[in-house]
């Protein structure tokens, strides 16, 4: 029973401290300055100056209430049971920034324009946070104000420049009333006091009967000069009158351009003097000479220059002729190809007419040939020489398509240099297609490719190539240039170049509208020689003839024209299939045909060469007799001899 008992005492004790609450601590609060009030954070009481307020066990923040810019809160813990006094800071906080000043140069003063308080280099400046002006200040020294943005609460050290420096310089003259000019500048005349920055200045002092006077001029700020200087007399004076030999030349003295042909020199000191001549004969060359002379009496002096020295430009600079010559020709000759051709053609008013004027000639010369390559014209008796010589038109290829289409003469100062191989245009040729064609074709006997359009394939031609080959060029008459891997040059109206980097994947052409022409050579040559002679047959006769020497031919293309076809015919024939290793194409046949006349037959012979695969096109003529073959011959699947020695 006494067990009953105690439990339901135990259990009434536990609901009637559940009813009473946590323990709390008393809190009383205080504010400085008296008067203010304090919220607390966590439960959002707000408590006066003097105020209490119970909390349970915990950390509590007490704030100023409604307090700008107030210190920050108090916090403080409580344990449940004992009381707690606490004063809370509630005024505004002024938060202020010091500052070491340091003057460059040492020993400068600094005010605060602001507040009108000054401190000497090394001091302290205790500022509140805002933007001040800051003015420092040295003898012999501009003043030059600084801003500074002061932020609340920080600790700095300004170093302050003070700006350039000055000096006083008092100068005379003896005599006085020379001209001073300081740094260039014209300050009066003397005697004279200036202020000047500090530094190194060029003093020049001028008078009229006086030789003039320049010297260096050395200021240190704060330190003034008392200066003064003596200035020379100039003896009595004389004058030159200065010719060119031969005339027509510019004068040149004392580094300025004094004029053309007879020049006065004016009055001039005693004294030796020298002077230049300079007469330009064109853009590139001209002639130079120089000659001393003294003065010594008061009389004017006839002075002859001879310009008996021949210079020439090269690369923007002038040099003696025969050294510019020398480098031309060195130049030229790290630019020349190994195979340069020629080309002779007559133009008549009309042909010429073709090109444009000088400008669109130079452009298409300079498209179409390569360094070497030149090309002599014939329009009535007179002939010109267009020799490329730099990858850039040079002033000498301009002057001379200028002086073709104006009729007048021209000469080219180098020494000759003969042409690999020379062609010769027929007047129905002389056009820069005719011209591009003829050059380009001339480098090889064996292209890559050389059609017309009706040769050609629709859409376009794919050209197998390998490393060996080189650098390709290519030349189309065509109304646009075909789509390629890279850009082509527009030489002129219908005509584009292009040089192909060398490679081995097949170079893909591709046209809406066929050119008229294409042609593409390398100047490596094939590995075998293919020339196949002309020959004579009967009708329904044909004759083995050997395209590609021995070269491994993987892939033939043969075009086909004559009487016996509409147009031209294009038949292909590839090494494939079980007698692949039996088949040889590098040779074919002429013939037989069923008609006489005149047939024409060209082969797009894809070799192996190494590991890739490269093309050579090989054409030959031959010609059908009006007299039928026996076909009961034994000669009729006659072979004559293979190939072209």
């Amino acid at each position: 029973m006494m067990k009953l008992l105690t439990r339901l005492f135990l259990v009434l004790l536990l609901f009637s401290l559940a009813a009473c609450g946590p323990p709390l601590s008393a809190v009383y609060v205080s504010t400085r300055p008296v008067g203010g009030m304090v919220k607390v954070k966590e439960t959002g009481t707000i408590v006066p100056d003097g105020g209490k307020i119970h909390l349970p066990q915990g950390k509590y923040h007490l704030d100023p209430y409604q307090v700008p810019n107030s210190p920050g809160s108090v916090v403080i813990t409580v344990n449940g049971f004992d009381e707690e006094r606490v004063v809370v800071p509630t005024g505004p906080e002024e938060l202020l920034s010091r500052f070491t000043i340091h003057t460059v140069p040492a020993g400068g003063t600094v005010t605060v324009v602001e507040t009108n308080r000054s401190v000497a280099d090394g001091g302290t400046l205790t500022l509140p946070g805002g933007r001040f002006t800051l003015r420092p200040s040295l003898a012999g020294y501009t003043p030059r104000d600084v801003t500074l943005d002061v932020k609340e609460n920080t600790e700095e050290e300004i170093l302050i420049h003070l700006g350039t420096g000055y000096a006083n310089l008092s100068l005379a003259t003896e005599p006085a009333g020379a001209e001073v000019a300081i740094d260039g500048e014209p300050r009066g005349q003397a005697p004279l006091s200036m202020d000047l920055p500090e530094g190194v200045h060029q003093l020049a002092l001028s008078k009229s009967g006086y030789f003039p006077q320049q010297q260096e001029v050395r200021i240190a700020a704060a330190r003034d000069q008392d200066l003064k200087l003596t200035l020379k007399p100039v003896p009595t004076r004389g004058t030159a009158q200065v010719h060119t030999d031969p005339p027509g030349g510019s004068v040149f003295f004392q580094g300025r351009k004094l004029g053309k042909g007879s020049v006065d020199l004016g009055r001039l000191p005693f004294g030796r003097y020298r002077v230049k001549g300079v007469k330009q004969l064109d853009a590139r060359n001209r002639l130079v000479g120089e000659v001393s002379f003294r003065l010594k009496r008061d009389k004017t002096y006839r002075v002859t220059i001879p310009l008996d020295q021949q210079q020439r430009r090269y690369h923007d600079k002038w040099l003696p002729r025969a050294e510019a010559l020398r480098l031309e020709q060195q130049n030229y000759s790290g630019q020349r190809v190994a195979n340069p051709v020629a080309i002779d053609m007559t133009l008549d008013d009309a042909a010429l007419a073709t090109f444009g004027g000088p400008d669109q000639l130079v452009q298409a010369l300079n498209a179409i040939l390569r360094v070497g390559d030149r090309v002599t014209v014939k329009r009535g008796g007179t002939r010109w020489l267009l020799w490329k010589r730099d990858a850039r038109p040079d002033p000498e290829f301009k002057d001379m398509a200028t002086a073709l289409f104006a009729g007048a003469t021209g000469t080219l100062p180098w020494a000759a240099d003969p042409a690999a191989v020379t062609v010769r245009l027929s007047a129905g040729d002389s056009s820069p297609a005719g011209l591009a064609f003829a050059l380009h074709r001339a480098r090889t006997p064996l292209p890559l490719l050389d059609l017309a359009d009706e040769q050609l394939a629709a859409g376009g031609e794919t050209i197998s190539r390998s490393q060996a080959d080189g650098v390709l060029t290519l030349v189309v008459e065509a109304k646009t240039a075909p789509q390629m891997d890279g850009s082509s040059v527009k030489a002129a109206e219908g005509l584009w170049l292009a040089q192909i980097p060398a490679g081995s994947e097949p170079l893909r052409l591709a046209w809406k509208e066929k050119p008229r022409r294409l042609l593409l050579v390398s100047d490596t040559p094939a590995p075998f020689d293919a020339r196949v002679p002309e020959t004579s047959l009967l009708i329904n006769e044909k004759k083995i003839v050997n395209v590609a020497g021995r070269a491994r031919v993987e892939k033939l293309v043969r075009l086909s024209d004559g009487p016996d076809y509409e147009h031209w015919q294009r038949q292909e024939f590839t090494v494939s299939g079980p007698l692949a290793a039996q088949l040889d194409l590098s040779r074919d046949e002429v013939g037989p045909n069923g008609r006489f006349g005149d047939y024409r037959r060209i082969w797009l012979v894809n070799y192996r060469n190494g590991e890739a695969l490269s093309q050579r096109q090989v054409m030959a003529s031959y010609r059908v007799v009006d007299q039928k073959k026996d076909f009961s011959s034994e000669k009729f699947l006659r072979r004559g001899k293979l190939g072209s020695q």
